[in-house]
């Protein structure tokens, strides 16, 4: 028995230290709005890997958002395949309690960066608006 536990402990300890969670966001009748990849490091990994970054691409449409780096430390990437100028791009930042931190509307056909360095670290929330479509994506600021 004590093997059991001590086989169930060591497994559970082992998918804390490096794993990744997905999640996922849905729609009122159930679709999939979005998917995010968040990368766990352990404590103990070296300095190579903490500088990992990771790029987060989603499909709003028929448009391929593609943002990095994940995660910021100062300025934040955000590029849209196949964006025409006449469609409209709304960019929001909110904080963990909900309240918005950032409004974007300047968004040009290119790699828009975006500074973050105002803010605080810590985990944030950024709904990206391509014409009728909304994708969530959660940020890491370091």
């Amino acid at each position: 028995m004590k093997q059991i536990l001590l086989l169930c402990l060591t497994v559970h300890i082992s998918s804390l230290i490096c794993c990744q969670t997905i999640e996922y966001a849905y729609d009122d009748s159930g679709n999939r709005e979005s998917r995010i990849t968040i990368l766990l490091k352990s404590a103990s990994a070296n300095q190579e890997q903490t500088s990992e970054e990771t790029v987060i691409s989603e499909q709003a449409g028929k448009y391929n958002v593609m943002i990095f780096p994940n995660p910021v430390k100062s300025e934040l990437t955000i590029n849209i395949v196949g964006l025409n100028e006449d469609i409209k791009v709304l960019i929001s930042v909110f904080d963990q309690a909900g309240h918005s931190v950032l409004l974007f509307t300047d968004y040009n056909n290119g790699n828009n960066l975006i500074d973050l360095s105002n803010l605080l670290p810590g985990i944030y929330y950024m709904l990206i608006q391509v014409d009728r479509e909304t994708i969530k994506v959660k940020l890491v600021k370091e």
